[in-house]
């Protein structure tokens, strides 16, 4: 007995341990449920290095190429059969041969996937890579790899001054010293220290990974705060497979940063409105400053969330001072509480002040962000103040949604939409404990019922003003606390969080870019609503049994697993499905210029892509992402729009010598848009003996004379011009800032602060324009009452209409198919001639508003004054045949169609040097200018 007792084990040690996680529980708990979102987040944005379309794209080419078979032998076997036996005997061939080789198709799907996937992905020593997959990625990537390569992001540097030559070449564009890359410059680093053969591009890619991990324990801790774990769960975890949040960061923009910052300030505001010490309320607010002092080094939009602070302050304090009144009590009882509130908000603007506006900044930069607030939506005006095109309205990302598309933009879940789930959570915060729910029920069961109805309403007005008809609830709602002190109500916190919900969807409205802000604040209330509705249920279905803690935690986390499931997929699809833009034919046709140009060479394209070309090529642009609302696009609009190749060439020539800066030189000594545009447009068509006769004729001294020339007619560097099928579906937005009419401008701004004769005065003096013309456009310009309709008719939206169509000879007569919406006409054209009509069903014969004739030896422009459709059409004369593409009007005969389409035929000054087609299907083409 005495030796089995000396040999039994010691349990002291374990129960020590037991005793030590009971205590630790409290803490475990949160931990534990924090790598749920951890974890989830982790998942969903590695999603895109799998590229699993392209699994999809290679079994459906491989399933498709069986079918083919089957259909061959089927064809073969049975030749008249019925076509409804035909396809079930089709149908069941393949299934066979599916199941008689299902091996082997399987291998050739996984081949055909690999070969895919390998055209969209780059190998870094022993690990394969997807290409970072958007477009402005490329712009921090860059910058990124300035500062590793040179340790300064910036192109050059002058009297201490940072300067971007890439961007809008061959100026140099002053640019802010941007900490994003910094960012990715030291997440790069890290990942480095782990895996050597990180590269800077992969490192980018998870940088909105990494920032995603770190802003969830924010979030997690403010959910937790205000709601308790059931709804920092589903709250992380809604945000982080939130599909307007990825779509925005699934590559590396700078977006996710807006996120971040938006997550950490909320976390601080509401600690420091929940915190009952002063001191640690003083200590919060000025984190909460410094917070948006250091957010403001990223996007100069920081500014809503101060304002939102400060009106949060404002609220309590009148909700106190009511309070106050309504208990029928002497003001002079709260004056410590008053005052906290003001040293709050004192400290938050003093950090504010002194982070930003002394050390970041300076005071006058901090007085002009406060002043210039209301300008953020003034972004969608046709023209700039100088009568040049705007490009914001056309970039889709500033395209405007109107309420109710904002409200079903987000979804719904178990069938309920989520905004009116996010307005009914906003209720249930102003109701936290089940105590209050009952004690306030009728009051709350009519504040539902009037959230249902008023959702209703939202989603069929197109006023978008009433989005902040929300915050009538909720005010009414806090007012039913004025009757008795409670120490757990916020009513600054309730209204910071409902408030962003209404402006960030105000924001929405104005801007399809600003959905993805509207992911945190509606998630925070989502979380609270089905917290509390898993609450009721809890206490209503099985407290009643006094179910033990591990029926408890099943019911809940079932629960909450319903409630995840359809986001958390959604989630994952959408990351799934994002596909880099780029991919190996594009980084070959790019690598090839940097191969063979010199170093100062510079290229040309729609804007868009602009970041690639930078980052690839190594080589300078004239316009890009970061740069587009300058006149170049104007100027590259018309390069592709315009007939003359001598033109286009002296567009070229132009840029490169000076950007925008020819104009500029007149127009600072003319000081009238039109007319300097007219004397450019002249002026670049003509040598340099030319162009000094033609500024002398307009009275420009002989050293304005140089400057000018030095921008227009200089020795220049070499050009590259890029030529690509997404150009044709962007056709109508570089052809109409091409087709710019600066005249229609100066009237449409000017029409109604100068009077009608004098419009026509100048309009015929200083334009050449007859006076009934401009007396015409005077009384359209009238009608026009929105920046749409202005800017449509200032200039035009042309488009493509057809792909390049073989012509047929029946009869000695070339006939021409041109199909629209299902129905096809047929084109007659003769060549040599240049005659070209139109059969239209009802019987009438018409001709096209324009036509060109294109052969080897010339390009022949025409246009028809009578019996026309608004129509234009490009042929094309070939030893094989007759080619046509159908376009609006303006484009017929255009540089980019003879370019694109013809290759370059009868055009002798852009020479092709690089022709490739991508995984994709696209026609990428690199073209030369010859100077000489």
């Amino acid at each position: 007995m005495g030796e089995e007792n000396e040999e039994s084990l010691d349990l002291s040690g374990v129960k020590d341990i037991g005793k030590r996680l009971k205590k630790a529980a409290p803490l475990l708990l949160p931990l534990l449920l924090l790598l749920i979102p951890l974890a989830i987040t982790i998942h969903v944005r590695l999603q895109p290095q799998d590229l699993v379309p392209l699994d999809r794209q290679a079994e459906s080419s491989i399933m498709n190429y069986v079918k083919m078979q089957a259909t061959a032998q089927v064809d073969k076997e049975y030749p008249n059969i019925p076509a409804e036996r035909k396809t079930d005997l089709i149908n069941k061939k393949t299934q066979e041969i599916i199941s008689q080789n299902e091996a082997a198709i399987h291998q050739q799907i996984d081949l055909g996937a690999a070969s895919l996937k390998s055209r969209l992905q780059y190998e870094s020593g022993s690990h394969t890579y997807a290409y970072l997959g958007d477009i402005d990625s490329y712009y921090w990537l860059r910058m990124a790899r300035n500062i590793v390569e040179t340790g300064n992001q910036c192109d050059q540097v002058i009297n201490d001054r940072c300067y971007d030559t890439y961007t809008l070449a061959p100026t140099l564009k002053p640019k802010a010293y941007d900490y994003y890359p910094i960012i990715i410059v030291w997440n790069y680093k890290f990942l480095h220290l782990f895996n050597p053969d990180m590269t800077l591009m992969q490192a980018s890619f998870l940088t909105p990974l990494i920032l995603s991990l770190l802003f969830t324990i924010p979030l997690f801790l403010l959910l937790y705060k205000i709601s308790g774990p059931i709804a920092a769960v589903i709250g992380t975890v809604l945000v982080n497979v939130n599909v307007n949040f990825l779509a925005r960061s699934l590559g590396s923009d700078n977006d996710i940063v807006n996120v971040f910052f938006q997550v950490l300030f909320l976390w601080i505001a509401v600690e420091c409105f929940y915190a009952k010490d002063q001191k640690a309320k003083y200590i919060w607010a000025g984190l909460a400053g410094a917070c948006l002092s250091f957010y403001a080094k990223f996007w100069t939009g920081w500014w809503y969330l101060a304002d939102l602070f400060i009106l949060s302050i404002a609220v309590g304090m009148a909700y106190i001072i009511l309070q106050q009144l309504f208990m029928k009590k002497e003001l002079s009882e709260i004056k410590k509480q008053i005052i906290t509130f003001l040293l709050t908000g004192l400290i938050f603007m003093l950090a504010i002040f002194v982070l930003y506006g002394l050390i970041f900044t300076t005071p006058k930069g901090f007085i002009h962000v406060f002043l210039a607030q209301l300008q953020v939506l003034h972004f969608k005006s046709a023209a700039n103040a100088d009568y040049w095109p705007n490009v914001l309205p056309t970039v889709a990302e500033f395209n405007g949604m109107s309420l109710p598309d904002v409200l079903s933009n987000n979804g719904a879940i178990l069938h309920i939409p989520v905004f009116l789930i996010a307005s009914l959570g906003m209720l249930l915060l102003i109701f936290p404990t089940i105590r209050l729910i009952k004690k306030y029920f009728w009051q709350l069961l009519g504040l539902v019922l009037f959230d249902i109805l008023l959702y209703r309403l939202l989603t069929t007005s197109q006023r978008g003003i009433l989005i902040f008809s929300l915050l009538i609830p909720v005010i009414y709602g806090i007012s039913l606390h004025l009757k008795k002190k409670e120490e757990e109500f916020h009513p600054e916190g309730i209204f910071i969080l409902a408030m962003i919900v209404c402006l960030v969807t105000y924001f929405s409205m104005v801007g399809v870019r600003f959905l993805f802000l509207m992911a945190v604040p509606l998630a925070i209330f989502i979380a609270i609503f089905f917290d509390r509705l898993i609450t009721i249920l809890h206490a209503s279905l099985l407290k009643p049994f006094k179910p033990t803690a591990l029926v408890s935690g099943l019911f809940i986390g079932f629960l909450v697993f319903l409630i995840l499931i359809q986001p958390v997929r959604g989630g994952i699809s959408i990351a799934q499905n994002y596909v880099p833009n780029i991919n190996d034919e594009w980084v070959a046709t790019l690598e090839n210029i940097k191969d063979h140009s010199e170093p100062d060479a510079i290229i040309n394209s729609w804007w868009d892509y602009g970041h690639w070309f930078k980052y690839w090529a190594n080589r300078r642009v004239s316009l890009d992402g970061s740069s587009q609302n300058n006149p170049p696009l104007h100027w590259l609009g018309k390069l592709l729009l315009t007939k003359d190749e001598d033109e286009a060439r002296g567009i070229l020539r132009m840029l490169d010598c000076g950007s925008n800066g020819g104009f500029e030189h007149i127009n600072k000594r003319i000081n009238d848009t039109p007319h300097s545009i007219n004397i450019i447009n002249e002026l670049i068509l003509k040598n340099e003996s030319a162009a000094m006769e033609l500024l002398t004729s307009h009275e420009f001294t002989a050293s304005e004379i140089t400057s000018i020339l030095n921008t227009t007619h200089c020795d220049p560097p070499e050009n590259y011009l890029i030529t690509s099928q997404d150009m044709i579906g962007k056709g109508a937005v570089w052809a109409h800032f091409g087709n710019w009419d600066f005249r229609k401008a100066y009237l449409a701004a000017n029409v109604k602060i100068v009077s009608e004769e004098e419009l026509v005065a100048r309009f015929a003096d200083v334009y050449d324009v007859p006076a009934e013309t401009t007396r015409a456009w005077i009384k359209e310009v009238s009608t026009k009452k929105d920046e749409g309709s202005l800017n449509a008719w200032i200039s035009p939206w042309p488009g493509y209409l057809s792909g390049m169509v073989a012509c047929k000879e029946q009869n000695n007569i070339t006939l021409c198919p041109f199909s629209q919406e299902g129905n096809v006409v047929l084109v007659t054209v003769d060549f040599p001639a240049q005659e070209v009509t139109v059969a239209l069903p009802d019987g009438s014969i018409k001709h096209p508003l324009a036509a060109s004739f294109i052969t080897q030896e010339a390009a022949i422009h025409r246009t028809f004054e009578t019996d026309t459709l608004p129509l234009g059409a490009t042929f094309l004369q070939l030893d094989e045949g007759v080619f046509v593409v159908f376009t609006s009007p303006e484009l017929a005969g255009s540089m980019f169609t003879r370019l694109f389409f013809f290759d370059g035929t009868g055009i002798k000054d852009f020479q092709k040097v690089y022709d490739t087609t991508s995984v994709f299907g696209e026609k990428i083409t690199t073209w030369k200018v010859a100077w000489s």
